[in-house]
């Protein structure tokens, strides 16, 4: 006979599907499913260590003096800039 329990807020509550899930829970997992959660994992630790690498070369590089005595750049002259003829519609009498 199953173990039915109605609580104050008026949710049924069955002790016996509980049992059950709790064995559940505690069984060892199959081997497919370790290899799987580890496959997932070293996925998720590989993502997190270029993540850290990226954020280490950011900050060393924000830290980094900087040194703008030998970075002077000769640009070439700027052409002049031709203006375009604007024809007027003459309206002829």
């Amino acid at each position: 006979m199953p173990h039915h329990v109605r609580t104050a807020r008026g949710k049924i509550i069955d002790f016996d599907l509980m049992k059950v899930k709790t064995q559940i829970a505690s069984a060892p997992k199959p081997v497919a499913v370790q290899n799987r959660e580890n496959f997932i994992d070293r996925k998720l630790r590989r993502k997190l260590r270029k993540a850290q690498r990226e954020a280490a070369v950011k900050k060393a590089a924000a830290n980094k003096p900087i040194d703008v005595g030998n970075d002077i750049v000769k640009s070439a002259p700027a052409a002049p800039v031709q203006k375009k003829s604007i024809r007027r519609r003459v309206r002829r009498k």
